[in-house]
């Protein structure tokens, strides 16, 4: 990146950090590396647990085989998610406040429930969602803007009033009765109408259930309140868009006016902003904060990582760790994008408009101003009665900088004040065309005595990065996902394991590489047990491999993007990791029986896999991130759908397919090394 050398260090002068030592950084929490027994959910309990719900008209009428299905799918589903590392399995003190405030909004009628229970999702994004078998999950980024225990109360409550009127049943039924069929390219009105009426209905119940809690109704007036300005934000960033449609749910302004109507006929109810603990939930409100943009960050989501860390940094601009979150996401942003660099800070995602009161005449226009002209409260969703709270005012007051590089360069000054060294590494990874520089903030880098990366920088300095990698690949056997079709019903197949509990699609793997040397095999699932980070960081990285980026610069590197990815690897003793995943469908008759549906699902893969005279279709999709010396970063190979054999085995057939495609995905690199070899 060019540096820009025109900012001055008597700027930040006014700013109150002396008394700050080295190493102030918070980096989040240091998690579990090992998934506690009360996460592996038992999918058939979970099952009989929803399908004991669904009422007994439904359950034995028409629907039967429907109703058990969408407790079988679902089950699957929710299982699957509490035991992905995607939820917090060690952050009991959180978990247990939720599920306290849950309780105190929960009617009597539920209370005997075993199956509701409240999940902490590791996503940085505002969101909360209720499953059929009373589980809830809420993001973290939900406390972004979350001021008191009511707001929280009020989405919560809102997510239970969903389980209680059977919402999701509900629509699964509709759909399969055939009344939300449409065309491709428009959602159905009737869907999107009872979607929208099963939200106000959720609406209305939570705030009944609010106010016999004895909670502040307006705290379920902020939630929506914070959708609006979700609503106004996301309409800014829409060039040809000047008002949201209701297609799910209704409109937050629709929502708002219902709830002041219920607050003027309850004026007399006196609710609390906290019935659990105030000191509670500043406590946890603080930490939970770097771990939005932790997530945010690690979900490779840079410009609300940047938008987020610096509504945090401006409130709290002692707080080094929103400084280093904000270097991080820029610089990211900047490697991937070398234009980046020079666009407005913020601003350059967002419109103006033109002639907003005359419609014909209106339009929008790509926002040239910096974001220091006027106080942005809509661009960052800012609470209008909070802005008076904002400290650090003084970059309202004359201009600190203007574009992502003048505000990476600011940022670093700061933390050079704060002696903060992750932001030493940051700032030395940002420099990519000059090895002297990025050399010396290496060397200052590892003059500190607590760092994070030590290894990293070492051979990054010494230029040793890839040389000390073993030349091997992980082969990871991401996913086998195996379909039965009964007619038009899809049944998952996750029998795997044999009596002695030993996988079978991990032994199926294990016969695919047998002649392949330079790998080492992995089955995903397997490392759940006792290694749940090193399996978290995977996912994360098979989801960079699947993720189309364009980097509009120069050749990307891997380490440079995030060191994580080399520590794993040097971790690993691999230079190269590819994911592998299948698809394997097979098409049976229609049956309409519970019982046919019970059998399938019974059966397990290796079974499945002996069967002859089946018509069945496989596929293989192979995705690889890499570290080799001269290699592309990135490959991603698809040999499409095939058929297999009617008359034969599906076991040999299989391995033989997936041998096939890894054979075809190593040429593909061979060609793209070579295509991109002096690049």
């Amino acid at each position: 990146m060019m540096i820009f050398k025109n900012l001055l260090l008597l700027s930040l002068i006014s700013l109150p950090i002396f008394g700050f030592s080295q190493a102030q950084i918070d980096f989040n929490r240091t998690y579990s590396n090992t998934l506690p027994d009360e996460f592996k959910l038992d999918a058939t309990k979970v099952c009989d647990h929803i399908h004991g719900g669904i009422p007994e008209e439904l359950k034995s009428g028409v629907f039967k085989r429907e109703c058990y299905a969408f407790a079988d799918m679902t089950s699957l589903q929710v299982t699957d998610l509490v035991a992905s590392g995607d939820v917090y399995s060690d952050w009991s003190a959180f978990e247990e406040y939720i599920n306290q405030i849950l309780r105190k909004v929960m009617p009597e009628e539920l209370k005997d429930d075993k199956g509701i229970h409240a999940y902490m999702h590791k996503d940085g994004r505002y969101n909360a969602f209720m499953t059929p078998s009373g589980m809830t999950f809420i993001h973290v980024g939900l406390f972004t803007d979350v001021y008191d225990e009511a707001t929280i109360a009020g989405v919560l409550a809102h997510e239970l009033a969903h389980y209680y009127m059977q919402h999701s049943l509900k629509q699964f039924i509709k759909a399969e009765k055939g009344e939300f069929k449409s065309g491709l390219f428009r959602r159905n009105k009737a869907a999107s109408q009872f979607s929208i009426g099963n939200e106000l209905q959720s609406d209305s119940l939570a705030m009944v259930w609010m106010k016999n809690a004895g909670y502040d109704l307006k705290g379920m007036v902020e939630s929506f309140k914070i959708m609006e300005r979700l609503q106004r934000n996301a309409l800014l960033k829409r060039q040809t868009i000047w008002e949201l449609k209701a297609t799910t749910h209704p409109l937050s302004g629709e929502r708002l006016a219902r709830m002041n109507d219920f607050l003027e006929k309850n004026k007399d109810a006196q609710g609390k902003a906290f019935l659990v603990s105030e000191t509670k939930f500043k406590e946890l409100n603080k930490q939970v904060r770097p771990e939005i943009l932790r997530h945010l960050l690690a979900n490779f989501d840079y410009d609300h990582c940047i938008e987020t860390a610096f509504k945090f940094h401006i409130y709290d601009m002692e707080n080094s760790t929103y400084v280093y979150y904000l270097m991080e996401a820029i610089r990211r942003k900047g490697y991937l994008d070398a234009t980046f660099w020079n666009k407005n800070f913020i601003t350059y995602r967002y419109y103006d408009e033109i002639n907003p009161e005359h419609e014909q005449k209106r339009k929008k226009k790509k926002k040239t101003d910096h974001l220091f002209k006027n106080m942005p409260v809509e661009m960052l969703s800012l609470r209008p009665d909070k802005v008076e709270d904002i400290a650090a005012k003084f970059y309202w007051e004359d201009l600190k900088f203007a574009t992502n590089e003048e505000a990476f360069e600011f940022l670093f000054k700061i933390a050079q004040l704060y002696k903060e060294p992750e932001c030493f590494l940051s700032y030395a990874l940002s420099i990519t065309h000059d090895n002297k520089i990025r050399n010396k903030k290496l060397r200052q880098y590892l003059d500190f005595k607590k760092i994070r990366y030590r290894d990293f920088a070492t051979n990054l300095l010494n230029n040793t990065i890839r040389k000390n990698l073993k030349n091997k690949k992980l082969s990871v056997f991401s996913d086998f996902d195996m379909m039965i079709k009964q007619g038009s019903d899809v049944i998952p197949i996750r029998k795997m394991e044999n009596e002695d509990k030993t996988n079978q699609a991990s032994i199926l793997f294990k016969e695919v590489l047998e002649g392949f040397e330079d790998r080492k095999p992995v089955f995903l699932a397997d490392m759940k047990d006792g290694q749940l980070n090193h399996y978290t960081l995977l996912r994360k990285m098979e989801r960079l491999s699947f993720i189309q980026t364009v980097s509009r610069g120069e050749k990307t590197e891997l380490h440079i993007l995030d060191p994580q990815y080399w520590e794993i690897m040097n971790q690993l003793e691999v230079n190269e990791i590819e994911f592998i995943n299948c698809r394997y469908i097979e098409t049976r008759k229609s049956e309409k029986t519970v019982e046919a549906y019970k059998e399938v699902r019974a059966t397990d893969l290796g079974s499945i896999l002996k069967q002859v005279k089946r018509s069945r279709y496989f596929e293989v999709y192979i995705t690889s991130l890499r570290m080799v010396e001269g290699g592309v970063m990135k490959v991603r190979y698809y040999g499409g759908e095939d058929s297999l054999r009617f008359k034969k085995e599906g076991n040999k057939q299989v391995i033989g397919r997936i041998k096939s495609k890894i054979k075809k995905s190593d040429a593909r690199r061979t060609e793209l090394d070579g295509l991109y070899k002096d690049q």
